[in-house]
Order: C-alpha cells, then structure tokens, then sequence
C-alpha cells in the first residue's frame, strides 16, 4: 500500500508542497528468503512553479505542466529511485542459509562441514610425505 499526504503552503513568498510518501510491502530477505514486511517512509518539500523560466538552480521547484493540477509521478519516481533500497534483510543479525544444505541458519546449525579443501589441491597432500 503506498499513502501520500501533503499540503500547499506558503512558504519565503512562493507556493510551496509538503509531501509525504509512505509504502508499506512485504520483500524477500536477501540472506534468507524469508518474506517480510517493510515499510518505506520520504519525505519533502518541493517549490512550486508555473515555468520553467521561475526555477532557481539552488532550490527545489516543481513545475506545473497544468495550472492547478500536480502530478504525483514526479514524487513517486523520485521515492522509488531515491528512498526504496534494492535489497531487504528481515533482521540486521539475519544469518542466512547454508550454501550446501540450504538450512536456515537463524533456526539453527546444520551438520554440513565448516570447512572444506579444495579438490584441486589433492595432490599436494602427498607431496610432504
């Protein structure tokens, strides 16, 4: 679910809109594969303007393609570029699965071998002997 608010104010003697975005979804652990929920919050301020031509490069302005209309797809491509991360962790500590068995190994250990030796180095083994 994605909820925007915002307002128009007045703000240094220009039109300006508060806004803020909030998504809430369930993603995949990056570690784990685990689905669970996320919530993804933004927010901001941008001026608004009839032209181009009333932009200011040091401020944040909106332009109004049709006067008295604002089209929320600036803000959402904005969050969704700037705000939404690529990958999700369903816990910071999360630790993952097992590359052999696949167990979840914030359930437990599993009885897979820690260390393994390289196969390719097997010939070495009788080289000191």
């Amino acid at each position: 679910m994605i909820k925007i608010t915002g307002s128009v104010l007045q703000k240094n003697g220009f039109a300006a809109i508060e806004y803020e975005i909030t998504a809430d979804f369930t993603a995949e652990c990056a570690r784990c594969g685990k689905e669970t929920p996320q919530t993804v919050k933004a927010s901001g301020e941008k001026y608004l303007a009839d032209t181009a031509d009333e932009k200011d490069e040091n401020e944040n302005y909106y332009t109004l393609e049709n006067p008295g209309m604002i089209d929320l797809r600036e803000f959402m491509t904005e969050f969704l570029v700037l705000e939404v991360p690529l990958r999700y962790l369903c816990s910071k500590d999360c630790k993952g699965l097992c590359q052999k068995c696949g167990k979840d190994f914030n359930t437990g250990e599993c009885g897979c071998p820690k260390t393994e030796k390289n196969p390719a180095f097997n010939i070495l083994d009788d080289f000191f002997n």
